[in-house]
């Protein structure tokens, strides 16, 4: 999904309809799925045995989410740059701008916006112990505030963008705010995953059917944001079901 959104301008023309489409089924879940199955995966440690030491989890996203964004980051803010000075790129982003303004712009992930989504996941895993505190409770609990926070997030997100938004950038803490919802519902699918495999069976014959009523006939409001959940879902439930079925490693 990531690769035809990047490849997508590089493309032949397309008629209206078929961008349409197309956008819609690589767009919709490309990014929320890299959120929703770390929520699925971290999930497993509470029941698991062996604890989690946190040190040395947040030491190891470190290395695998954090190191990679900087070193991106460094790179293409350097060649952003050398193209800017030979007057290669006509729209000057980091020439004649001040070095707060450049650090700024480069945490925004304006010049390299391919990898916003590590530092994201950083922040969110960052508040992993109190994710694990309000899984405790039961399942029940959880599912409570994983639906208290799909309810408050938009209000959360829009008093805090105005004050954190970056322009042209994808801004870390916002974005963590959007790929938590995500992040949590696949932790939720984890709690409950004993239970939902009779009703997933279901999900797959009904997807596309539904995918398309939502999209095309707008019922109310968050007819779309509804879709999301459910094309997630939907996505998660093939592999869920094929679990154990096929292995993978023989195809092709």
């Amino acid at each position: 999904m990531v690769v035809i959104i990047h490849s997508m301008g590089y493309c032949g023309e397309l008629s209206l309809n078929q961008r349409t489409i197309i956008a819609f089924f690589v767009h919709k879940i490309a990014v929320p799925v890299f959120f929703f199955v770390d929520g699925y995966l971290s999930a497993n440690f509470p029941f698991k045995k062996k604890p989690l030491l946190y040190s040395d989890f947040i030491k190891k996203s470190f290395r695998r989410l954090m190191v990679p964004w900087f070193i991106f980051t460094i790179l293409y803010t350097l060649a952003r740059w050398v193209f800017e000075y030979v007057g290669f790129l006509q729209e000057n982003l980091i020439v004649g701008q001040t070095v707060n303004s450049v650090i700024w712009h480069m945490y925004g992930s304006v010049y390299a916006p391919q990898m916003y989504f590590l530092f994201s996941l950083f922040l969110i895993r960052l508040n992993l112990p109190l994710i694990y505190q309000i899984m405790k409770p039961g399942r029940i609990f959880f599912l409570f505030f994983f639906c208290i926070y799909m309810v408050f997030y938009k209000d959360i997100g829009g008093i805090l963008s105005p004050i954190l938004r970056i322009e042209g950038g994808q801004e870390p803490i916002l974005h963590a705010l959007w790929g938590g919802q995500f992040y949590l519902f696949g932790a939720v699918l984890k709690m409950y995953e004993k239970y939902i495999n009779s009703i997933l069976q279901w999900i797959i014959p009904l997807s596309l059917i539904m995918i398309l009523l939502f999209q095309n006939v707008i019922i109310f409001d968050q007819s779309k944001y509804i879709v999301q959940y459910y094309f997630l879902l939907a996505y998660f439930s093939v592999f869920f079901l094929l679990n154990g079925r096929v292995d993978f490693s023989e195809i092709g």
